[in-house]
């Protein structure tokens, strides 16, 4: 395998992994959505590219749209300096089937809109995130550190260039595909690491077709129903140790990596199916429950059909809200 040939110096838009995130806060609001549209798009990215053997489906019915603001995030090569990042994204929570037999979960970002190029290069190239470049996000300049204070309460729409509808005569041209809107007066209660499974049960919604087959079957002692089972076990699958042997969260995200090729750009000549573990410490997070009415309003076009994609309504509310403080780190992919 050939090196990779940077700018000199090192800088490129395309930045080596690790990634180190310090300081980032986030708000997670979880959707309810329809199955058969989330299977739809997991068959569509990532089942139809991936290896004989390796499959995923929805873990249930539910997405998790996150609002982020990261103060400050460094490459491998921290020389090169650092950069701050927002970052809004739609993650789909996943089953990964291998040889026939559930093997784990992952997490499938279908879009994130960053607020800077090298952001959105680096994301695209190295891992194959879905990155595209945000025009705004908030009533502030997310891009001057002077008026941002890196807040996801900040954070309440989604603008970006956009096409539509799909015609010949369309041009490119800058709209609001996503708006959020929230109490008036914002309320919230004591979240912490204790509060993961709960966290969970809210990601699987009611399991699709895994939680019907199981409602089938007596409840095991001890639970008040498979439901809370499920979300023990994916707990327990998703705590390990990271840096430092430090307790961590480590969440496996799963990409679509794809470049077109040049010699006949209706085919690619890279196209796999990959994850990597996204590092939580423990000992960096932080948060609250959110508590009043938080809906998402998505406003599709031809060219960012997330509602379709996603499977949720115009307008949908948020079943499930957190803020946390967290840092955390993008590994290499396995």
């Amino acid at each position: 395998m050939a090196d990779y040939i940077p700018r000199p110096g090192d800088y490129d838009l395309s930045l080596p992994a690790p990634y180190h995130q310090k300081g980032a806060n986030v708000r997670v609001y979880v959707l309810a959505a329809q199955y058969s549209a989330l299977k739809a798009t997991v068959d569509r990215y990532l089942n139809a590219a991936a290896p004989a053997g390796l499959s995923y489906q929805p873990l249930g019915n539910r997405v998790a749209a996150t609002f982020m603001s990261i103060k400050e995030i460094r490459c491998a090569i921290e020389a090169l300096g650092s950069m701050h990042e927002v970052d809004c994204a739609f993650f789909i929570p996943l089953i990964r089937w291998q040889s026939g037999l559930p093997s784990g979960v992952a997490f499938f970002p279908l879009d994130l809109f960053v607020n800077n190029s090298w952001a959105m290069a680096t994301g695209r190239e190295v891992h194959g995130f879905r990155k595209d470049l945000g025009v705004s996000f908030s009533s502030l300049d997310v891009n001057d550190e002077l008026v941002w204070s890196h807040q996801a309460k900040d954070l309440t729409h989604i603008d970006t260039w956009t096409i539509d509808p799909r015609d010949a005569a369309s041009r490119l041209k800058v709209r609001r595909i996503v708006e959020l809107t929230g109490p008036a007066t914002a309320g919230s209660t004591a979240w912490s690491v204790g509060g993961f499974v709960d966290t969970v049960l809210a990601l699987m919604g009611d399991l699709g077709p895994l939680g019907a087959a199981l409602a089938q079957l007596p409840v095991p002692p001890g639970y008040g129903s498979w439901l809370e089972l499920v979300a023990e076990k994916i707990v327990e699958a998703l705590s390990g140790l990271g840096l430092g042997g430090a307790p961590a969260v480590r969440l496996p995200i799963v990409f679509l990596r794809q470049f077109r090729d040049p010699r006949n750009s209706q085919k690619a000549d890279l196209q796999e199916v990959l994850e990597a573990e996204m590092e939580i410490p423990l000992s960096s997070i932080g948060g609250q429950l959110l508590t009043g009415s938080y809906v998402l309003h998505f406003y599709d076009t031809a060219s960012h059909p997330l509602a379709l994609e996603l499977g949720v309504s115009a307008a949908e509310p948020s079943t499930f809200s957190v803020q946390a403080n967290l840092d955390f780190r993008l590994l290499h992919a396995v």
